[in-house]
This record gives C-alpha cells, structure tokens and sequence, in this order.
C-alpha cells in the first residue's frame, strides 16, 4: 500500500516499542479496490494505554463506558487504533466482555466480513487469514463464522452487508443471504443513528437492482408495502436528503406520512423546506411556458428555482427545452419592475411603499405573460382594475 509518512510514522513508532501493528479494514478493501479511503484504523497488540503513551495528541473513544480504541492526531493525521482483541457477551450491539490477544489471527475472527478482516503489514504486506483476498476478487460478501450468531451479536451487520453489496457491486454469499431474509427485521428493530444511514446507503447503491431483488420484503415492510424499485441512472445522488425526498414524493409518489421517512430520517428541515416548494416543484415539472418559468423566478427567486433544476436533473425528470429556457434566462435576463414604463411615483400617495410594490410585482408579471403592453397608457388602464 502506498500510505501518509505521518500514517507509516505513527505504525513505526508503535512497532519500535516491540508490537505489531497493521491497517485493517475498510482501508486496505479500499486501497485493494482502487477506492477513495475515508479513513485509516489501525490494529496492534498494544494495549490502548500503551499505544496513549506514544503520542502526545490521543483520546480514548468509549462505547458503553468500554474504552474501544484511541483516536491519534499526529501531526495533522488522524487514525484510530484497536487493540487485538476477541469478544463476548453482546448486550445491545455492545460485547460485555473483552479478552485481549496479541494474535491478529485470533482479532479477526470477531471482525464482520471477510472482505473487512485483511490487514496490512508494513514488514509482511497484506495479511489474509480468512479468505479475504479471495472474496474481494469474486466480489462475495460473505459474514465470517455463523451468521445467525454473527447477526444476533449485531444485528446491524445485517445492513453493513446489504450496503456492502449494494455500494460495491457485490454479490452475497448465499448462506449470509438466507440468513439475512430471515433475520432483517431485527436490524429494523435495532435503536441506532445507524440504521438510517445503512438505508440511505443502500438505497442509493448502483448495485440496487442486485440488493433489492434479493431482499425485497425489508423495503415494503419500511415503506407499509409501497416501494416500487424505478431505476435511476445514478443512485448514488440519493444520499442527498433534498434528492432523495423529491424521489420518494415524486418518483415513488409516497406522501409524507409514509414510515419510510421515518426509518431514513431525512432531516426535518429539508422536509419543512422541499414541503414549502411543493408548488415550485410541481409547477417545474409540469407543463411550463418560458414566461411562466420566470414568474417562478419572480415569486422563488432565482437561486431556488436553480437549485430545485439541479435536484430534478438529478434525477432525470427535466427535458432540455427547459433546461435551455433556464439558460437563457440566467443568461439574458427578463423585464424587471425598474424597466416598466409606470414609476412608483405614479401610484397613489395613499398606497404603503408595500403595497405600490405588490402593484408594480403584479404589473411586471402581467407584461411578461404579455397580457398587457409595456405601454405607459395600457399599464394605467390596467392599474385601474387592480384599485
């Protein structure tokens, strides 16, 4: 692997001290697959106080008041570190007991999947001791051990697995698989910020299709039997919130009072938000005219109406004539009330500043539909019919 300094610093200095230490996990599947590494968590048979004592900028991370790994920030790199372990006892996703081991052949074997247990060694190169390798060129995900175990542990490796698959382009080895379709309502039941974002995440796969043929049961029963899977060209756009509401509103035609709101937990901002250009939305895919296009503009303003295009193309739900009308608007400009041929001054000194300008707004709109002329005798006339 071709690694930071600052990473094979830290990994040295940890060695130095006589202990072994590795990359492992999503890191080195990455690295194998020619992807874009999120983040580096490293393994040693350290204890987490030893691996403290080495560096200056650590912190231990807790979970359940188990001390789980030590995140380091050396010199503006930063990493986690485990200690090899082995696990028992789960409470809640949570193993009450924790046995320390100086054998990464042994650490392995609590690990998830086989595709997420290599390790990489800066003396010995990759360290494979449960196929791993293998499966990443077959692109199989495959749980290591029993997965029922496996999955009652934790049941949100059920959904690790299906993210998996779905983001990578894997298929699932078919004992995990019969054993997710048996067990996936327990990862449903499961109190976790997790569990929205490994929906979000699958749902937003490019190997979908694969995941949802599979197991399609899960996503009717979070959607009360109405996800219907319409293909998109990118999927991947689905891990917008805006994006990912306007495709189950208006792609999947859920309305909002669906449970699957509530399993992807799509911000509540962004729903009070794309609620509000409800209207905008459904006139932006409607049948629009070129002036009725910057009436929008006039009432939304143009950076919305821009941003509700950039979602909707997302999604492939606009033709080019109105993509191009937008163009040409931004690029051209439309009639503004300064270039009406009536002034505020001409308005009735009775009338609030407010109020001459929702006069002014009305006959500007007015003009662009060109139901009236921009005439100083055809704007008075109508004026009339406003006061």
């Amino acid at each position: 692997m071709v690694i930071d300094e600052r990473l094979k610093d830290i990994i040295e200095t940890i060695e130095n001290r006589g202990h072994q230490c590795l990359i492992v996990g999503g890191a080195v599947r990455n690295y194998l697959l020619n992807l874009k590494i999120k983040d580096y968590d490293l393994a040693t048979s350290a204890s987490l106080s030893e691996v403290s004592e080495l560096f200056l900028h650590s912190s231990l991370i807790y979970r359940d008041k188990c001390e789980w790994a030590l995140k380091v920030d050396y010199k503006g790199f930063k990493c986690e570190v485990s200690s090899f372990r082995m696990e028992k006892d789960y409470v809640k996703r949570i193993p009450q007991t924790i046995i320390a081991t100086d054998d990464f052949k042994v650490d392995v074997l609590r690990r998830d999947f086989t595709i997420n247990a290599l390790g990489y060694s800066l003396k010995d190169g990759y360290l494979d001791y449960i196929g791993g390798l293998d499966d990443l060129k077959d692109k199989v995900v495959r749980v290591i051990g029993l997965p029922s175990q496996r999955f009652k542990e934790d049941p949100m490796r059920i959904l690790r697995g299906l993210r998996l698959a779905s983001t990578l382009n894997f298929t699932i080895e078919q004992k995990t698989l019969k054993t997710i379709k048996k067990m996936y309502d327990q990862a449903l039941k499961t109190s976790s910020d997790h569990l929205a974002i490994e929906l979000k995440r699958i749902i937003s796969g490019d190997n979908f299709d694969y995941v949802y043929d599979n197991v399609k049961a899960l996503f009717l029963d979070i959607s009360n039997n109405c996800f219907i899977n319409i293909k998109l060209k990118d999927r991947t756009v689905l891990m917008d919130d805006e994006v990912l509401f306007v495709y189950l509103i208006y792609i999947l035609k859920f309305d909002d009072e669906n449970p699957i709101f509530k399993y992807l937990d799509i911000n509540k901002k962004t729903i009070n938000k794309m609620n509000k250009d409800k209207v905008l939305i459904e006139m932006i895919l409607s049948e629009i005219t070129y002036q009725q296009l910057v009436i929008l503009i006039i009432d939304y303003g143009i950076n919305e109406v821009d941003n509700i295009f950039k979602i909707l193309n997302k999604l492939d739900l606009l033709n080019k004539d109105k993509n191009h009308s937008l163009a040409k608007i931004k690029k051209n400009g439309y009639l503004k009330i300064g270039d009406l041929n009536i002034k505020i001054e001409d308005l009735s000194t009775a009338l609030s500043l407010k109020e001459k300008y929702a006069i002014l707004t009305c006959l500007q709109k007015q003009v662009i539909l060109k139901k009236v002329e921009n005439k100083p005798a055809a704007l008075k006339n109508y004026l009339k019919t406003l006061l």
